[in-house]
């Protein structure tokens, strides 16, 4: 057993997983830890030990008997920490809400600015998700650590909170950049690992060829927004109900290329979110869970205001929802909001089937289609030149 501070009664076990990971946990708690679902984990033994002798407890995770059982089979031993005449620097909270299991104490919370990460334990960050400060640190940690951050975010972890004992977590990628002269904004859930991946790695490569801090966020958000299979879902979708011909453009692929100025990528909640460690996708729903929406709320009021004349299309009918209380708050009218849109995810195919058409007039994702088509088309103007035409397209009729 590794105990530290026991006046204050904060222990450490260190443990060792069953995918061979090392981690700890705090057993005062007794039976009501295995509810709280904060934890770290670590690579080697040698990483966990360093860590443990910063002086500051974690949380692990434990979601049932067999995962106690192999968690508890193999307790590592840990020296004390060699901290000699030096006291620990007070934590500061990551804001991790566990009121409902048990009543905390405030060393009962991570200092999330010292997460283990190699040599860069010094780093500490907003967590208000200033772009500037997060641009530093990425721009100084190497891309092993970054692909690690990507997996397990520590350092990047901007918030965590625990909801009905599951775990949610804010991680930042550089999903900031806000295009104000766009006439189309495409809404989503919130990035995922993968545009996470695509985000940071794009950011490393503009940083490496000498680009400004704006243009750095601009080249990590067109990049990783909607990629693979789901960016080709989007521009059917959007093709279909004719939004490249509002536009002026052949297809809405080119909003990714050529016509990049076009548009404004963005989600309900803007930076990576997870819920116990995966993607989040539609739950719990960010309407219901004060922590997801006060978030949505806070960064997509500032984006909404920027774009009083353009079109929004949200991912989903819970981003359509998020979108119509925040764009009611900030005075966007409804009718530049296409409700109703499938969401674009490749595990969504059958409802963007039957809203393209597969299943008849008659079915309800059709009928959503026939609503959204027949909204583009009143819409008071359209932008731009057909690149077929060589002129100036009049407006919709009315």
């Amino acid at each position: 057993m590794y105990r530290i501070k026991a006046d204050t009664g904060e222990i450490l076990v260190p443990h060792r997983f069953a995918d061979t990971t090392y981690g700890a946990a705090d057993p005062a708690l007794g039976r009501e830890r295995h509810h709280i679902a904060n934890r770290v984990k670590a690579t080697t033994l040698d990483e966990l030990r360093t860590y443990l002798r910063r002086g500051w407890p974690i949380w692990m995770e434990i979601r049932g008997t067999r995962d106690r059982r192999l968690i508890s089979a193999d307790i590592v031993d840990a020296e004390p920490p060699a901290l000699g005449d030096a006291v620990p620097a007070e934590p500061v909270s990551r804001q991790i809400s566990i009121e409902r299991v048990v009543k905390p104490a405030p060393a009962q919370k991570v200092p999330w600015q010292n997460a283990p990460i190699a040599s860069h334990t010094e780093r500490t960050l907003a967590s208000s998700g200033n772009d500037k400060d997060y641009i530093r640190l990425v721009r100084e940690i190497s891309l092993a650590e970054l692909a690690g951050e990507i997996e397990n975010p520590r350092t990047l972890l901007m918030g965590s909170h625990v909801y009905k004992s599951k775990r949610l977590d804010i991680a930042y990628a550089p999903f900031g950049y806000v295009n104000a002269g766009a006439d189309i904004v495409i809404v989503g859930i919130t990035p995922g690992r993968q545009q996470m991946r695509e985000a940071l790695l794009e950011a490393k490569r503009a940083m490496a060829s000498g680009a400004s801090r704006e243009d750095i966020l601009a080249r990590a958000k067109v990049h990783a927004s909607f990629a693979g299979d789901m960016r080709k879902n989007l521009v059917r979708l959007m093709d279909a109900v004719g939004l490249n011909d509002w536009l002026g453009i052949t297809s809405t692929a080119t909003l990714w290329t050529v016509d990049s100025q076009r548009a404004h990528f963005t989600s309900a909640i803007r930076y990576p979110t997870f819920v116990d460690g995966e993607n989040y996708s539609r739950s719990p729903d960010m309407n219901k869970v004060p922590f997801l929406f006060d978030k949505a709320r806070e960064w997509l009021t500032e984006e909404l205001s920027a774009f009083p004349n353009a079109v929004f299309v949200p991912m989903g009918d819970m981003v359509s929802e998020v979108l119509a209380r925040i764009g009611g708050e900030v005075g966007v009218p409804e009718r530049r909001i296409l409700t109703g849109m499938p969401h674009a995810s490749g595990a969504n195919n059958g409802p963007i089937a039957w809203f393209l058409g597969a299943q008849g007039e008659e079915n309800g994702w059709r009928r959503r289609y026939v609503d959204i088509r027949n909204k583009v088309t009143t819409l008071d103007q359209r932008r731009g030149y057909h690149p077929d035409s060589g002129a100036a397209l009049q407006n919709f009729p009315k």
